[in-house]
């Protein structure tokens, strides 16, 4: 089996609190998921559901943050979403969201 190429272009800073999101431009409900890594020009997110790449999302982070989705694969409470920011951030605003503090999850733990 040959090794997995990294194609993330900044490093990701580990973190874990939950967030609301939404489909942008769109009259859907409001879901959370639990972010869990973040960079200059991206995220990692679990998310209840999946969402098909190029889906543009709306995350509370430390403002309305507008991302695409990328990816999605199967995880623990549900799909883990790797979401590109529309307007990357800069490492001050990175180190502010990866520093915040763990927040109780309402998402199920799915128990296989």
């Amino acid at each position: 089996m040959s090794p997995q190429t990294e194609k993330r272009q900044n490093e990701r800073q580990s973190c874990e609190f939950a967030t609301g999101f939404h489909v942008f431009d769109a009259e859907e409900v409001e879901w959370e998921g639990i972010v869990r890594d973040v960079s200059e020009t991206g995220l990692g997110v679990e998310a209840p559901r999946g969402f098909s790449p190029g889906t543009i999302l709306a995350f509370q982070l430390e403002s309305v943050t507008l991302l695409s989705v990328v990816h999605e694969r199967p995880a623990n409470r549900g799909r883990f979403l790797g979401c590109r920011f529309l307007r990357p951030l800069d490492t001050a605003q990175v180190r502010a969201i990866a520093s915040r503090p763990p927040a109780v999850s309402k998402l199920p733990v799915l128990l296989h």
